[in-house]
């Protein structure tokens, strides 16, 4: 059995579209052996919408 963390980032989101570090953090607990769940919760505003719209989350369990 794999061991699990889980990450959760809030609040007002702030040029989250240049961000680079998600995936290479993912990457780099899946190979100490942990399997990773990223929740977030922002604000509902024009910047946050328009990065659901893209799909900028898919790497998020749970999304609010």
């Amino acid at each position: 059995m794999k061991n699990k963390i889980a990450f959760e980032f809030f609040g007002q989101l702030r040029m989250w579209d240049i961000q680079d570090g998600l995936e290479n953090l993912k990457n780099f607990f899946n190979e100490e052996g942990f399997s990773v769940d990223f929740f977030g919760t922002f604000w509902d505003d024009d910047y946050t919408n328009s990065l659901v719209d893209k799909g900028e989350f898919g790497n998020f369990k749970s999304l609010q």
